[in-house]
């Protein structure tokens, strides 16, 4: 209370942690400083909705001070699936779309609507769940939002000793767990076991129904063949790739060295509304022109947007000069006007409250600080646009591929430290002839995206960039370093990484 802490929540969810955090937060934090959100994803189990009204009507005979909310994102869910796609293990924006960020919009809201307050979340993450949750920390700052701190208070706990909790108190129990379900999180999960699914579609058939209809129509209309054994054997939880989703827009990238440019294709938002987040702008339009300045981190970077026709943009930064981090701040906000859907996930990232992105884009810059959280918290600025998979390919070549995802890698086809030896070693004549020792249909590929995507070559052709020759230059001496840099590098440019 003495750390200008705007909230105290519980984040409740109608699983037997949540369940004992919240039993456990209202006997030490006042009823007046506590609020109790559920956030209604659109995946509940129909037994946890039915919870949720026993769980308020306990605690309220209780404390009837104590305040409940829901959470819930402005779309509908299956919005969502239709614009970025079933969520999967590689591309998990569920929760984050559905449950995180309507969290923190919610507290907003609560806070007065000008920006995000400060808020100490209670959850009921448990170590023992999975390998990642054994990693978390105890207190966690900034964990999934910036100023709220995640608190777990039970993360050392283990299954047996909730369930004890529970019955020792003889709180309400979701009725999930006792027709076998082992968590009752979402009717249907990228995680999910075969066990919980098979429960779900004979228990709650209706739930389940509309995301197996929305995953078959999209195999469908991508001509997968053998569907219904690529269903009942999980394979659409591996989705890596955009190949299954319709998407009208596009964005190519044309050139990233002394210059930048790009191409927009049917982009969804205003370019110069982005724009704003990096820095100050001055420009000067015509019909189908418009020339500027953009001033990114104190230095002036001359622009020009152009309008082609048929809805479709170029943009043309000048001195770049092969500037990895002013590149990738320039793609971030071209992911951003291309792909937006306007799922406030980036919203809630920012400190300030200037930005606004429902129900279209808008930026105060009298109150944006340049500080891009709203952009650096994904690695390609914007969730929709990782979730449709744009591939970093030539000037002939679509950001989002038929050949995307793992595919680009042949199926898993990794990076081999012997061939970028060979490569670097070789640069100037490494793809001239068959001297290298990797088979041309099966490695190459593969090599060639890697190394691309690691800013190793440049994206118009298969020659060495500035930044490969500075990598080749001291790969020798310092590996370690070079490899370091390379993996920095496609964390930020590769879909899979």
């Amino acid at each position: 209370l003495k750390s200008k802490i705007d909230f105290f929540v519980c984040s409740f969810s109608g699983g037997k942690d949540s369940q004992v955090i919240l039993d456990l937060v209202t006997r030490v934090i006042p009823p007046k400083d506590l609020v109790v959100i559920y956030s209604d994803t659109g995946y509940e189990l129909p037994s946890s909705l039915e919870l949720y009204q026993d769980v308020q009507d306990y605690y309220h005979s209780i404390y009837p001070d104590l305040r409940f909310h829901i959470s819930k994102n402005k779309q509908p869910l299956m919005y969502y699936w239709d614009k970025m796609g079933a969520p999967s293990r590689v591309l998990r924006w569920c929760c984050s779309i559905m449950k995180s960020a309507p969290l923190a919009v919610l507290l907003k809201e609560l806070n007065g609507g000008q920006k995000q307050p400060s808020a100490i979340l209670f959850d009921g993450v448990r170590a023992e769940e999975s390998f990642n949750r054994a990693g978390r920390s105890r207190i966690g700052k900034n964990a999934k939002h910036n100023n709220i701190i995640n608190i777990s208070p039970i993360l050392e706990w283990n299954a047996t000793e909730t369930y004890l909790y529970i019955m020792l108190h003889r709180l309400p129990f979701n009725k999930a767990y006792r027709i076998g379900f082992s968590r009752v999180g979402c009717v249907i999960c990228p995680y999910s076991s075969k066990w919980s699914e098979n429960i779900a579609s004979k228990v709650y058939p209706k739930s389940i129904s509309p995301f197996v209809e929305a995953i078959k129509t999209s195999l469908e209309e991508a001509n997968i063949s053998g569907i219904d054994n690529y269903i009942k054997l999980g394979k659409w939880k591996e989705r890596a790739g955009g190949r299954t989703v319709k998407c009208e827009s596009s964005l190519t990238i044309i050139e990233e060295g002394a210059d930048f440019r790009a191409i927009l294709t049917s982009p969804r938002e205003d370019i110069f509304q982005w724009f704003n987040i990096l820095g100050d702008i001055k420009s000067e339009s015509t019909t189908k022109k418009t020339i500027g300045t953009l001033n990114y981190k104190r230095n002036l970077y001359p622009y020009i947007i152009e309008h082609l026709g048929d809805n479709t943009i170029s943009i043309e930064v000048k001195g770049t000069n092969n500037d990895v981090i002013i590149l990738s701040h320039l793609k971030k906000v071209l992911y951003k006007s291309t792909y937006c859907i306007h799922c406030e996930v980036c919203e809630v990232e920012c400190p300030t409250g200037a930005l606004k992105v429902s129900p279209y884009v808008s930026v105060d810059t009298s109150k944006c600080v340049h500080c891009l959280k709203c952009i650096d918290f994904d690695g390609k600025g914007c969730m929709s646009a990782s979730s449709v998979n744009i591939s970093t390919g030539d000037n002939k070549t679509k950001m989002q591929s038929t050949k995307s995802g793992i595919n680009r890698y042949n199926d898993g086809m990794g990076l081999r430290e012997a061939w970028l030896k060979k490569y670097f070693s070789t640069s100037e004549t490494f793809f001239n002839d068959d001297s290298h020792g990797l088979n041309p249909r099966y490695q190459i590929p593969p090599f060639v995206n890697w190394i691309r995507e690691a800013y190793i070559l440049n994206h118009e052709d298969k020659t060495i960039s500035e930044i490969g020759k500075l990598l080749c230059e001291h790969y020798e001496n310092e590996p370690n370093a070079i490899w370091e840099i390379i993996f920095i590098n496609l964390t930020e440019n590769s879909e899979v990484t």
